[in-house]
C-alpha cells in the first residue's frame, strides 16, 4: 500500500528496477531491496544484517551483496534526499520515511500516522 502512495504522490516507482525485461527475476530480487535499504533503512540495518545466517535466511545473500554495494562510489541515498520532478512535501517525505522503515519496530503505527500533519485534510 505504501508503495502506491509513494508513487502516486511523486509519479515515479521510486523501488523499480533498471531493466526492461520482466523476467529478470535476478534485477528483481537485488534492485528492489537495494533500493529499499538505500532510501529507508538507518545506519543500525547494516548492523543486523551483517549477523544473519545464510543456512536460515534465504536473503541473506543479496542483503550482503547489497550492503557491499554501497561505497563512497555509490552512497546510499535517503528517500529525503532523491529528486522527483517536482518538490515533494516535507510532511510526506515525513510520513513516507516513517512508514517505510526498515525495521519495523521503528515503523510509525496506524495510530499515529492517522495523527499526522499529511492527513489532516483527510482525517
Amino acid at each position: 500500500m505504501y508503495l502506491q502512495c509513494i508513487a502516486g504522490m511523486t509519479k515515479m516507482m521510486i523501488l523499480s528496477h533498471d531493466t526492461d525485461d520482466e523476467k529478470d527475476i535476478e534485477a528483481l530480487t537485488f534492485n528492489v531491496p537495494q533500493r529499499q535499504i538505500s532510501f529507508f533503512a538507518d545506519e543500525g540495518i547494516f548492523s543486523i544484517i551483517k549477523c544473519l545466517d545464510e543456512k536460515e535466511n534465504p536473503w541473506a545473500f543479496s542483503f550482503f551483496t547489497i550492503v557491499k554495494s554501497f561505497s563512497k562510489d555509490s552512497l546510499r541515498r535517503p528517500f529525503r534526499n532523491c529528486l522527483f520532478n517536482e518538490p515533494l512535501d516535507d510532511e510526506f517525505v515525513d510520513i513516507t520515511e516513517r512508514m517505510m522503515r526498515m525495521d519495523p519496530r521503528l515503523r510509525i503505527t496506524a495510530e499515529e500516522a492517522l495523527a499526522h500533519p499529511w492527513f489532516d485534510d483527510v482525517v
